[in-house]
């Protein structure tokens, strides 16, 4: 693994928005590796990161394609959120139609295989999420404040229902009490799940999960500052992080925030 690592001298990172893609370059640096961001939205905070930024238009997939190769990228990363509301309304090109036009449907899992398979087909390799930042899957049990027996039924009902859900490409976030479902992600996201949830029920347990086949190159499941302040101001009692299988970022800031408002943060999973 280390030999084949060497080998790369820069890599390149397609970054949503969020925390996630600076993050994994600034890992790629301390591996002694260039990384080259492609972003669709503002670059201010990407600029942080690394001295090649560059911005592409979201249905412009030649012209990225195109800008990759040019640049000597062999391996890339998808990082950071993308609102799937955005790709629904973007103008897309021929190179995304001829993606477009092998998939069965639009759920989030068939889009990105479907790009992904366009990028090997151009040379380029598409690495796991956690190749640089395998440090930050969150891990078992109480990671801020505890949690009551109640509250563990709602977290084990959460995390069997949200496996449920997350293995049909449906969701990776559900809020649940008192073992009934409150809140289901929809295309609007997580934070916008919790302030739905939080409007419906306060003192909800919101449970983060990943598919049992989770691809890590695509999609892997995050949570930030950011999403544990929406949690907090949304009512949450409890944020659920399936163990060894979510991202969890800015971790002593959302351990502080957490704990200074009474909410836990667990890490759970079944065997």
């Amino acid at each position: 693994m280390l030999k084949e690592e060497a080998k790369i001298r820069r890599a390149g990172i397609i970054a949503g928005s969020g925390k996630l893609p600076v993050l994994i370059g600034e890992e790629m640096k301390k591996a002694g590796i260039e990384p080259v961001f492609f972003c669709s939205h503002s670059l201010e905070t990407l600029e942080l990161a690394g001295e090649r930024v560059f911005q592409f238009k979201l249905g412009e997939l030649a012209k990225l394609t195109e800008k990759l190769l040019a640049e000597g990228i062999e391996e890339l990363t998808l990082a950071g959120s993308f609102a799937k509301l955005d790709f629904f309304n973007a103008e897309f090109d021929g190179a995304w139609q001829k993606v477009l036009a092998r998939l069965t449907d639009f759920q989030n899992e068939t889009v990105l295989k479907a790009l992904i398979r366009h990028f090997n087909e151009n040379g380029i390799e598409v690495a796991s999420q956690g190749k640089y930042i395998e440090h930050y899957i969150a891990g078992e049990g109480s990671i801020a404040g505890s949690i009551t027996n109640e509250q563990l039924l709602d977290v084990q009902f959460g995390y069997k229902t949200g496996k449920i859900l997350a293995d049909h490409d449906i969701s990776q976030t559900l809020v649940v009490k008192r073992r009934a479902v409150i809140a289901v992600e929809g295309i609007d996201g997580t934070n916008a799940t919790l302030r739905r949830a939080g409007s419906l029920a306060k003192g909800a347990v919101a449970c983060k999960v990943s598919s049992t086949n989770q691809d890590w190159r695509l999609d892997v499941p995050t949570v930030g500052l950011e999403t544990v302040k929406t949690a907090v101001e949304s009512g949450i009692s409890v944020l659920v992080l399936e163990a060894h299988r979510v991202f969890l970022l800015d971790r002593e800031e959302c351990i502080s925030l957490a704990d200074a408002n009474g909410m836990a943060i667990y890490g759970y999973t079944e065997r």
